[in-house]
């Protein structure tokens, strides 16, 4: 009679644990198979709860974020402005609509020479007025007696609130900020000089500034120490 109870209490035990394997199979199988006719229930999911930065991607693949100095998360570089919203208001990312299609950082990047701190008699063909992406580019590129060029290098080298895109204004750019940010109490400018990225040809040691103090715009020397904002465009 003994030997009968335990033989009835080990093909009960076994019975359990058959039962058991087989509910986590089929529990398996049954993940799978749900997985795969809602796939965007599961990206929309672990996006959500891994991380509200992004994480995961519109494939629903996990991704790194990067960093950089200022510890802004790198996002997109290439998305443009949002001209829907007031001039001066915060776009989703923290930088600042300015109009005329550009936006800016929300500060100051800081001051700087406009070439490498010294006075050369030496002139660039940056000398748009309106063009200050391509002006930046043509002094960022530059390998001359008055090179590096600070200014537009700080710009160049920014990467602040997911973009990688900015640029030292234009002539024209820069009194954008001034009339649509500066004169409305809006965009964090000071009063106070910033370079422009237009170099003034004549004379060849000077470069374009705008005074913030009363909009207007004239040169000075390239040594000279000046506040720099960033901008980017639509």
């Amino acid at each position: 009679m003994k030997i009968f109870k335990n033989s009835a209490l080990q093909k009960k035990a076994q019975s359990v644990v058959e039962f058991a394997l087989v509910a986590i199979l089929v529990g398996i199988m049954s993940f799978v198979a749900f997985y795969k006719l809602n796939p965007a229930f599961f990206r929309s999911f672990f996006k959500g709860s891994v991380s509200a930065s992004g994480n995961i991607d519109s494939n629903g693949q996990l991704t790194l974020n990067n960093y950089d100095d200022t510890s802004q998360m790198a996002t997109s570089v290439t998305s443009p402005c949002d001209t829907t919203i007031a001039i001066g208001s915060a776009e989703t990312d923290g930088t600042i609509y300015a109009g005329s299609n550009l936006c800016t950082t929300s500060a100051d990047t800081g001051s700087a020479t406009f070439n490498k701190g010294a006075h050369v008699t030496l002139s660039t063909t940056a000398t748009s007025t309106s063009n200050g992406q391509s002006n930046t580019n043509t002094l960022a590129g530059l390998s001359d007696s008055a090179s590096p060029y600070n200014a537009a290098l700080m710009c160049a080298n920014l990467t602040i609130n997911g973009h990688s895109d900015w640029y030292l204004p234009a002539q024209s750019e820069l009194l954008a900020l001034y009339n649509n940010l500066y004169t409305a109490g809006k965009g964090s400018l000071s009063n106070n000089k910033y370079w422009s990225s237009t170099d003034d040809s004549s004379p060849n040691d000077d470069a374009m500034y705008v005074n913030f103090n009363n909009g207007g715009t004239t040169h000075q020397d390239k040594s000279t120490s000046s506040n720099v904002r960033c901008v980017r465009h639509d």
